[in-house]
């Protein structure tokens, strides 16, 4: 299932989930009985853990979309769609509102996510930068632009130091 997501669009779609769960949290505050909001969104967050985790995610996702049967008029599109998504902060500002509405709803400080962290986020993807920059074959072009790319989109995310 992890191989199956691990698309900029599955990427979109646990993130559209995400953010609709933190809303119907928010709405249903009022509310008796329904869904366990805190539980299905501890579950978001950890399938998010699980789907990026490792070192060679960017880089998969990356083959994913220039090697795979994507028309090469689109590829460009979904690679800024992914910079957006991890070099703009979109999944780390989710997942980080999303672990905030867990502990309000649970009124304890509850199990801390690293896709919601942004000093873990910003590691995991330098592993995933400078594995991916180790491992680039010699006259990869575009694969060395895009890394670039990514990299510079990164900085953005406040935590260079890591």
């Amino acid at each position: 299932m992890l191989s199956c997501l691990r698309s900029v669009s599955g990427i979109n779609s646990v993130l559209l989930s995400l953010r609709r769960h933190i809303q119907q949290s928010k709405e249903s505050k009022k509310a008796v009985g329904g869904p366990n909001f805190e539980e299905l969104l501890r579950i978001f967050l950890q399938l998010f853990q699980a789907l990026l985790d490792g070192s060679q995610t960017v880089e998969i996702i990356w083959r994913s979309i220039y090697e795979g049967s994507t028309p090469q008029s689109k590829q460009k599109t979904i690679w800024n769609e992914f910079l957006g998504l991890v070099g703009g902060g979109k999944i780390l500002g989710i997942a980080a509102e999303a672990e905030t509405v867990v502990n309000e709803l649970s009124k304890k400080i509850g199990e801390k996510h690293w896709v919601a962290d942004g000093g873990l986020f910003s590691l995991w993807l330098a592993r995933n930068l400078s594995h991916w920059i180790k491992f680039l074959p010699s006259g990869s072009e575009n694969a060395s632009k895009c890394c670039g790319e990514l990299l510079s989109k990164s900085f953005r995310l406040g935590h260079t130091g890591k």
